[in-house]
């Protein structure tokens, strides 16, 4: 990473010369519109609030759920903290999903990762798509159940 200064200097870099100045507002510009995105998707994430809410109202740590965001899929993770068998807790959390998004007719994949040589449960991954995670909080946001 180059620390530019604020000067109408040139600066020639792979063959083509640009000013210091137009490289400072490309860098300014591009993490402008990487907050507006991050702002934009903490504060609309309905479903996230909505899950964790149920969570704490049925003395379930939201800790236990982690939303993630990779590429075009987003993905909760229900992590099971028993050596041997199921917490009671996944199976909540796993049950307030299913009452939440299948009534509105939301596509997702549910996926078990188990620890290698055993049948030792280490979480629950539930995946939806993009479009479809965005449909869904469409939807809690308007109220169109």
């Amino acid at each position: 990473m180059f620390v530019y200064k604020k000067t109408t200097s040139t600066l020639k870099l792979s063959g083509h010369t640009k000013s210091r100045l137009d490289l400072d507002i490309k860098k300014l510009r591009w993490k402008k519109e990487w907050e507006a995105i991050f702002i934009k998707i903490s504060t609309t994430d309905h479903y996230q609030n909505l899950l964790k809410r149920l969570c704490k109202s049925n003395d379930i740590s939201s800790r236990k759920v982690r939303f993630e965001n990779v590429e075009d899929v987003v993905i909760i993770h229900v992590k099971n903290h028993l050596k041997e068998g199921v917490d009671l807790e996944s199976f909540k959390i796993l049950n307030l999903v299913l009452q939440t998004v299948v009534p509105l007719g939301i596509k997702f994949n549910q996926q078990l990762y188990l620890y290698p040589g055993g049948n030792r449960l280490d979480r629950v991954a539930i995946t939806f798509k993009k479009n479809d995670y965005v449909l869904l909080n469409k939807k809690l946001e308007e109220g169109d159940f």
